[in-house]
């Protein structure tokens, strides 16, 4: 399937699949002392957090993240990685 068809399909989690991904993140946050871990799709929707009470936006936040990553991917493919 193309990347671009990867990306426009809606993103759907089962409830034991979210809960699972909800605990690996507080496992995360404990086992790093960090303050704050999210989960995001490619398209930079946040899909669950977790961590200390976050004043920032978490839609602009998530955006950012899945632009660096299609950023990073784009230069890895131009360069041959």
């Amino acid at each position: 399937m193309p990347t671009a068809e990867r990306i426009t399909q809606p993103f759907m989690l089962s409830t034991a699949t979210f809960n699972k991904i909800a605990e690996i993140m507080r496992e995360l946050v404990v086992s790093t002392r960090s303050d704050f871990a999210m989960f995001c799709d490619v398209n930079g929707n946040p899909i669950t957090h977790y961590g200390k009470n976050v004043t920032m936006e978490l839609s602009g936040l998530a955006a950012l993240a899945a632009g660096d990553f299609a950023a990073t991917r784009e230069i890895a493919r131009v360069i041959g990685e």
